[in-house]
């Protein structure tokens, strides 16, 4: 058999830790690279999710502001309707009377913003229900 001289079986274990060592250096450098490139995926989804949630937040705000708005323009309306009932005393009108009533001030020469004027609606609004008084006069 073979027989080893203390030196040289030194050697030899010295060697094969050298060897194991080497491997474990580049087993370790492999997974840091694949823990490094993980990490840069990471960060660059984390950077698309910061974007979009800043996205989101400033939609979400704009929401709450059109909310904020709505709720004001709905209390303003609230709040003058009564005052413009008052003024204009239509307040008991109701929809069929109310188009008689323009298809009236239409058959006596009001124009329509005249007729928006004293409705307080717009003069659009005021055209489409004059025409609409037209096309009933017509039926009738």
């Amino acid at each position: 058999m073979f027989q080893f001289s203390f030196s040289t079986t030194v050697a030899l274990v010295a060697a094969l830790l050298a060897c194991l060592v080497s491997l474990l250096a580049i087993h370790f450098r492999r997974k840091a690279s694949r823990l490094t490139s993980d990490l840069d995926k990471l960060q660059e989804k984390l950077a698309v999710t910061h974007t979009d949630l800043q996205a989101l937040q400033q939609k979400y705000q704009d929401s709450l502001d059109f909310q904020k708005n709505l709720s004001e323009a709905e209390l303003t309306t609230r709040l003058q309707q009564p005052r413009l009932s008052a003024q204009h005393g239509h307040s008991r009108i109701t929809a069929p009377e109310r188009y008689l009533y323009i298809r009236s001030l239409a058959q006596n020469g009001m124009s329509a913003e005249e007729i928006a004027s004293v409705l307080s609606i717009s003069v659009t609004e005021a055209e489409q229900l004059v025409n609409l008084a037209k096309l009933g006069s017509y039926s009738s």
